[in-house]
């Protein structure tokens, strides 16, 4: 089969992206850069040296999913910042320059062998579909506990990356088992919400990964027992859907009970209100569908790429980020906080896997 070109046409509701250098870019495109460890884009034709000899997908994903959000933002009129520099980020080290030498990480020498996998809506799939992604010497050794209770909608299609139309109606813990054992992973399912009584016992995975959309069971996460929590939200209206920011605990300067004290109630945008007000409504309804949250899944694909970055730092010798605040549309480097610790010891006890990279190397 394989991709057609097209040239587009002159319309502004358009994004021309390019991955490498664009001898001759037409207006306004932007171009994709990567390695493993590193991601981002820059106006087409400005010049970028991201040569690195650590390469797997998670580099990738950022970099697309950063172009195709800054093209997003740019077309709709959400954001009227123009992109007049590189913008990107590194996994290895989000608080540096993406370009910086130092930014580029080490070879990828080992991965998670089980994690659990707390919510399965937005911000889980994007988790998990990066993961899954990563190069595995032997999948089948790998386990996944997938934790959620909720069913497919009509509306998540758009949003969630692990879902297809044909899936609605069906529990996202099993859409999401049946991705990963199709790429050779093994499956934990538990359809039950995390409540008070969930509790880590024997052999269950040590390491959290979090993609709740609630305070309310961010709340207890210390509670389960794990060794490593990594928890991630994104904003939830127009003016802040592209907002991401992720913490770790336990050990952290803030607890989640102190961070999530209480529930948010969000206040509808009123530019969403008088869009969608017609002269019939009394405002109800207006008012109701301008308090929905807004998802896209290319800003999942950037969170799920921190979360991921975030797990293999600690099990390759990095840095533990405590905190990361970025906001996509912004052209800053992403707001970190690093907290010192050995971080390897911290995931010891969850065990770890082969890369393939090490196979090859080996042979």
């Amino acid at each position: 089969m394989g991709a057609s070109f097209v040239m587009p046409e002159n319309d502004s509701f358009t994004q021309t992206i390019y991955f490498g250098s664009a001898p001759k870019p037409v207006d306004d495109s932007l171009s994709v850069f990567c390695s493993g460890w590193r991601g981002g884009v820059a106006p087409a034709g400005v010049p970028v040296s991201i040569s690195s000899p650590h390469d797997f997908a998670t580099g990738g994903v950022l970099a697309g999913a950063l172009a195709v959000a800054r093209g997003f933002l740019r077309v709709s009129g959400l954001s009227s910042r123009s992109l007049e520099a590189p913008q990107g980020i590194s996994l290895w080290r989000p608080d540096l320059n993406w370009l910086d030498s130092a930014a580029d990480g080490p070879e990828l020498e080992s991965l998670p062998k089980a994690l659990w996998m707390l919510g399965l809506g937005h911000l889980g799939q994007a988790n998990l579909w990066n993961i899954g992604l990563l190069p595995y010497q032997s999948p089948k050794d790998a386990t996944f506990l997938l934790q959620d209770f909720d069913t497919v909608v009509r509306g998540n299609y758009s949003s969630q990356l692990l879902c297809e139309q044909n899936n609605i109606g069906r529990k996202k813990t099993r859409i999401c088992s049946e991705w990963l054992e199709g790429r050779g992973f093994n499956t934990i399912v538990t359809e039950r919400p995390f409540d008070e009584t969930t509790k880590r016992t024997a052999d269950e995975p040590f390491i959290a990964c979090c993609g709740f959309d609630a305070a309310k069971p961010r709340r207890i996460l210390e509670n389960a027992g794990f060794d490593l929590i990594v928890e991630c939200a994104l904003g939830a209206d127009a003016a802040r859907f592209d907002r991401i920011i992720l913490h770790t605990f336990p050990d952290a300067r803030r607890q989640p009970a102190d961070i999530w004290a209480k529930d948010h109630q969000p206040e509808p945008d009123q530019r969403l209100v008088e869009a969608f007000r017609t002269k019939e409504d009394c405002g109800i309804l207006a008012e109701t569908l301008a308090k929905q949250a807004v998802s896209s899944s290319f800003v999942g694909a950037i969170a799920g790429a921190l979360v991921t970055g975030e797990i293999l730092r600690a099990f390759n010798g990095g840095v533990r980020c405590e905190l990361i605040q970025m906001q996509v549309r912004q052209n800053d480097l992403p707001s970190v906080v690093l907290k010192e610790e050995i971080y390897a010891v911290r995931a010891a006890r969850s065990g770890f896997c082969q890369t393939f990279l090490q196979q090859i190397l080996a042979i």
